[in-house]
């Protein structure tokens, strides 16, 4: 069967012609300096291909067949503080919080707990929760912060649970957002970032970072949104990230090019970023300039949980 239901808006996800070998992709962590154990490799024994299978309504994608991410393959990748600490999906939930007044938050896919920790510090009076499967973090996350490896076993009755690019790393995005939802109370929060497949991240479609066994699944906006509003969810806030810093040197070349027209003249996209794109970005650097009016990588969304009764 090359036909699939869409888990967003329901409608049918196709066999693209887009595909990867998983050697190759994780060849390419290493020509990317990320050093892969043997545990890793272990974990993909077969050189399988990667198919992607996308929805044309909503965007939805995801590659087939699933494969995620092991442990051992998230060791490796993080060895090098491959996961920002300050992100701007972060600020953005702060200040969710703090208007809400929020008493309670559980955040899913917590890690070594950075976004926890910003809590904690800025919001001392809430009552932090943090999921991940790794119980060795527990050690590193901030003090009073209780750890759930289990995500059954976190309370429930939240103000606000968050996912901060969680979704796409995911076997089953639908199931854990479901049970997300249950650990809200009627009116509480959850908070929803992923890397936005209709921003800039299109041109890099085929960088490792963006296929199996890192991201199993793409989204949009539309996906997202169709996705929570099946859930039952309220939508009550849309953001998209400006372009950061970090992020210039590799997305503004490719940014103004589409924008003049010159994407996939090699000869102009040059030209764009010697005289264009590399003089803006030192202009930002010299002058501490964090963010450029562009679309950035991220996306996120605010809803609230309904009383369907």
């Amino acid at each position: 069967m090359n036909l699939y239901t869409c888990p967003c808006c329901e409608a049918q996800i196709k066999k693209t012609n887009v595909t990867h070998k998983l050697f190759d992709v994780l060849h390419k962590w290493e020509t990317n300096g990320i050093v892969l154990s043997k545990s890793t490799w272990g974990n993909y024994p077969n050189n399988i291909t990667l198919t992607l299978y996308k929805c044309n309504n909503c965007d939805y994608g995801v590659f087939l067949p699933m494969t995620i991410g092991s442990d051992a393959f998230y060791t490796d990748i993080t060895l090098h503080e491959y996961y920002l600490t300050d992100r701007w999906d972060f600020h953005v939930a702060i200040k969710v919080l703090r208007s809400a007044k929020s008493h309670s938050v559980l955040d899913i896919g917590c890690g070594q707990g950075a976004f926890l920790d910003m809590v904690t510090k800025q919001l001392p009076n809430i009552s932090c929760h943090g999921n991940d499967a790794n119980s060795a973090i527990r050690e590193k996350l901030p003090q009073g912060v209780a750890l759930h490896t289990d995500l059954q076993d976190a309370p429930s009755n939240l103000d606000a649970v968050t996912l901060f690019q969680v979704i796409e790393h995911v076997s089953d995005s639908v199931s854990l957002l479901k049970t997300s939802i249950a650990k809200l109370r009627v009116g509480g929060l959850l908070v929803v970032s992923v890397p936005d497949h209709s921003g800039p991240i299109r041109f890099f479609a085929d960088s490792h970072t963006a296929i199996p066994p890192h991201h199993v699944s793409i989204w949009t906006p539309s996906s997202l949104n169709s996705l929570l509003d099946k859930l039952g969810l309220k939508i009550l806030i849309q953001k998209w990230e400006p372009l950061p810093d970090y992020l210039m040197e590799t997305y503004l070349p490719k940014i103004l090019s589409h924008k003049l027209g010159c994407l996939g003249n090699p000869s102009w996209e040059a030209r764009i970023q010697h005289f264009l794109a590399n003089p803006i970005i030192r202009f930002c650097f010299k002058f501490k300039i964090k963010y450029l009016p562009f679309r950035g990588h991220t996306y996120l969304i605010v809803a609230q949980k309904r009383d369907l009764a």
